[in-house]
């Protein structure tokens, strides 16, 4: 639930925004022209693109190029709610903000790489940055957009300037959709604690377009396939693997041990620790 939300917007484009909200709280977003930077002032999250997975906790930052997310955060620590900072990036806003003459870090030379976002880690440049920048959501009668351009290039050139492994390249390549094919996308995001809503929104597609494509392509439901695929799993891993029941239950997908038990307990006649403990003893 958003407990709070502002924003600044420059040539009507919405540019830096500051969000609580008390967790869980699951946005889904595609940024089909647009890539963002999310900063977590207070907060845990996961968040999903692509082929990729990757955790974000307070005081770290990832930045996203355009394409499909969906970010689950599920703590706020201590606190009882999460505050994150949201910076976009558009193309026509570079050409503003650069007039027309963009720097060669962000130039475009088709990065050949299926990455569509990287998280950084706590760096204190960035901290400071964020500080700087709360400032003016606390005094929003100084704010202006001379102000926003000048933020929004400090940003981009403190990103380039930190040299964190995938920065740079995704710097040069912020608006290029990684295209990628369906069944790739949902076998890298298989055993992830994601629903079939979230998968629909991971290829950008309505709940029934998903579903029927995912038919045409595994002969299978999708909720049947995925948590039969997780099942299979969780039995090869309580198999050939000392790992106990929870840590098996939580890396193949499921979001509670309870819910583990009753389908693995349904597909194979048997509690998931009883199968251990049989296969132990053989």
């Amino acid at each position: 639930m958003i407990l709070s939300y502002d924003s600044y917007q420059l040539k009507e484009a919405k540019v830096f925004e500051k969000v609580v909200f008390r967790p869980p709280y699951k946005p889904a977003v595609t940024f089909e022209k647009e890539a963002c930077f999310i900063y977590s002032i207070v907060g845990e999250g996961m968040l999903y693109g692509g082929l990729e997975q990757g955790a974000v906790t307070s005081k770290e930052s990832i930045l996203m190029k355009c394409g499909s997310f969906v970010n689950h955060w599920k703590s706020a620590g201590e606190n009882e709610f999460c505050e994150i900072i949201a910076i976009h990036v558009h193309p026509g806003i570079l050409d503003f903000i650069y007039e027309n003459n963009l720097p060669d870090f962000l130039k475009n030379e088709n990065v050949a790489s299926t990455q569509v976002f990287t998280k950084i880690p706590q760096r204190t440049v960035i901290d400071e940055y964020i500080k700087g920048l709360l400032f003016y959501f606390e005094n929003p009668d100084l704010i202006n957009d001379h102000l926003i351009v000048l933020k929004l290039k400090e940003l981009i050139l403190l990103l380039y300037n930190i040299d964190y492994p995938g920065i740079r390249d995704l710097l040069k390549s912020l608006f290029d959709p990684v295209v990628l094919h369906f069944k790739t996308v949902i076998q890298s995001q298989l055993y992830q604690e994601l629903e079939i809503k979230d998968y629909a929104d991971l290829t950008n597609m309505s709940i029934s377009t998903f579903k029927r494509r995912f038919k045409n392509v595994f002969e299978d439901t999708p909720a049947h396939y995925i948590i039969n695929k997780r099942l299979e799993k969780a039995a090869e891993l309580l198999r050939f693997t000392d790992k106990r029941v929870t840590d098996v239950c939580f890396e193949c997908g499921f979001g509670s041990l309870s819910t583990f038990s009753k389908s693995f307990s349904k597909k194979y006649q048997v509690a998931p620790s009883e199968y251990k403990r049989k296969l132990s003893a053989d």
